[in-house]
């Protein structure tokens, strides 16, 4: 008897021991399961990127003198030296005081020259003098040529035959932003790219432009590379930014502000009758920085904390849940 009874009671305990642990088995398997890991220690980074165009100074090129466009020999995108011929324009006005001028200097030539000789060499010179040239008196980049060959000019600002954006050692680029993210400030380092080519720039202004919070940035950058820029060529904008190190970060797909104050959900351990219990805790969160990825947050007594990362289920304050079979 006294065996029966042993094993009797040995069949009992073990079939209590399999009832209890099928049972939170069976429950565990009815709850959400939720996946969880420690927030991350790191810093924020982000980059800005813009459009805009490079803002040179210009050189305008006027007629000196009324006449007729002769010859044009330059081409519009091409590099100019300073001193280089641009345009002839033949004058077409002959001046008395050029003729008497020939005239007095033909009067002390050589005595032995023939009347036929003197006629000549008046008449080379004046041909001389009725074409004017134009030269160049910047290094640049020919931006608009608007004299046409046959064209009368006039001399007056009016008339504007070429426009030359001149080489510089410091250029300046001009953004328009939507908003400022909150990292630019006047100093800035910035990326600017001109035709593929890369500078390091600094943001030298800032202001507001319309009423719908649009800003306009202004970063200079050296010209490196010794070509000249073409003004309102088109560059492009790049700022990195990088946060302080070391601040606690949590991702942001474990984030929810629907309802205005973000928060997460951390978990919660406790001692249940059928042994260790999982529970989820809503938890405000401070958020001071973002990218894509992250999110910085002041909440330093959630350095130690599980934060829930997913669930198959939607979750709420205080519910009861499992972890994953890799937790």
């Amino acid at each position: 008897m006294k065996i029966i009874s042993r094993v009797l009671l040995s069949l009992f305990i073990v079939l209590v021991v399999f009832l209890t642990l099928f049972s939170k088995t069976l429950y565990n398997s009815r709850l959400p399961e939720v996946s969880v890991s420690y927030p991350e220690k790191g810093r924020i980074e982000k980059s800005f990127h813009a459009e805009g165009y490079v803002k040179t100074k210009t050189y305008y090129v006027y007629p000196p003198t009324e006449g007729e466009v002769f010859d044009i020999l330059v081409n519009e995108g091409t590099y100019v030296e300073e001193g280089e011929l641009l345009v002839t324009i033949k004058n077409d006005t002959e001046k008395m005081e050029d003729k008497n001028s020939m005239e007095d200097k033909n009067s002390i030539e050589d005595e032995n020259s023939t009347e036929e000789e003197y006629s000549l060499k008046e008449e080379n010179s004046l041909e001389e003098e009725r074409f004017i040239e134009i030269r160049s008196s910047h290094a640049g980049i020919i931006e608009v040529i608007n004299a046409k060959i046959g064209q009368k000019v006039h001399a007056t600002e009016d008339t504007e035959l070429i426009r030359i954006s001149m080489q510089q050692q410091t250029y300046e680029a001009v953004y328009t932003i939507k908003e400022n993210p909150g990292y630019i400030t006047l100093g800035t380092e910035a990326t600017v790219t001109v035709n593929g080519s890369s500078f390091t720039g600094i943001v030298i202004n800032m202001k507001d432009i319309n009423e719908s919070g649009e800003i306009e940035l202004t970063v200079m950058f050296d010209d490196t590379t010794g070509v000249p820029l073409k003004n309102n060529e088109s560059t492009q904008m790049i700022i990195d930014y990088k946060s302080e190190s070391g601040q606690t970060l949590i991702r942001n797909s474990c984030i929810d502000d629907n309802y205005g104050t973000p928060f997460i959900y951390v978990l919660d351990k406790k001692r249940g009758a059928l042994g260790e219990e999982y529970f989820v805790e809503k938890y405000p969160i401070d958020v001071i920085d973002k990218d894509e990825t992250y999110s910085s947050v002041s909440n330093i007594d959630i350095e130690n904390r599980s934060v829930v990362t997913g669930s198959i289920l939607g979750l709420y304050d205080s519910m009861k849940v499992r972890l994953d079979d890799g937790e």
